[in-house]
């Protein structure tokens, strides 16, 4: 059996999505305040108090009067404006109810961003990108460097994708794109004595370093130097694996 939508709801969130229909415009929440700030009701030409031509008033009034939250006779220019107090309690009673009924505690909906950084963004800030973004899709994750090779490293994208994890369609960016955004946290991921950790000069909750070798600097033979790869990438997946199991989560 088919039934209409109106069917589906009953007449307190019919009456209430009434209510927010008649207050979607600023024009009449503006008018509601202009009138609420007045002692007594208003008899004349409130368009001269108002940001509003006669005729656009005229009709936002209306709606405020088919609504119920105002009353007087909207017609010419000296009409008599008064708000329907009872009306206005009732609707901010009705609507105070219905937020408290949104439990935002039980909300899965929340969402974490997290940018890393290093130097190049070719390698190691790029698989802890791809580690983080694979444990829960509500952390929103971004990478950058200092100095942006514009490229990602072969080996690095190699590694990642032995395990199932696919980041060839990262790109290597400058972190100076991200300093407009606000951060929940901003990790560096570079190491080594030789290696100057870049600073995040924009907004941010919560600053942290976990430092990784490079093995775009390992030498020796291509087993060795493969090796390093599965090396570093292991122990950055373990390392934001913990990360993301004994705070992140938690926080989500």
């Amino acid at each position: 059996m088919v039934h209409a939508k109106t069917e589906l709801f009953d007449s307190t969130l019919t009456e209430m999505a009434r209510m927010f229909k008649t207050l979607g415009h600023p024009a009449r929440l503006k008018i509601l305040q202009f009138l609420a700030a007045s002692e007594t009701c208003i008899t004349g030409d409130i368009s001269e108090d108002l940001p509003l031509g006669r005729t656009t008033l005229n009709q936002h009034l209306k709606e405020l009067k088919d609504a119920g939250l105002i009353e007087g006779h909207i017609r010419g220019a000296t009409t008599r404006y008064c708000l329907v107090q009872d009306r206005i309690e009732e609707m901010r009673k009705i609507m105070l109810e219905f937020i408290e009924t949104i439990e935002l505690d039980n909300c899965k909906c929340r969402y974490m961003k997290i940018l890393i950084l290093c130097t190049g963004n070719s390698c190691r800030s790029q698989m802890a990108h791809g580690f983080l973004q694979s444990f829960d899709s509500r952390l929103q994750v971004a990478s950058a460097g200092t100095e942006a090779s514009g490229k990602l490293n072969p080996k690095a994208v190699e590694v990642m994708k032995e395990i199932g994890i696919d980041i060839s369609n990262h790109t290597s960016d400058q972190v100076d794109i991200y300093l407009d955004d606000e951060w929940d946290y901003v990790i560096t991921v570079c190491g080594g004595a030789n290696e100057n950790c870049p600073a995040f000069l924009g907004k941010v909750k919560h600053r942290l370093h976990i430092g990784f070798d490079d093995p775009s600097h390992a030498t020796g033979t291509p087993e060795s130097i493969q090796n390093e790869y599965y090396r570093v990438r292991d122990k950055i997946n373990e390392a934001f694996l913990k990360l993301y199991i004994e705070q992140l989560k938690s926080e989500l």
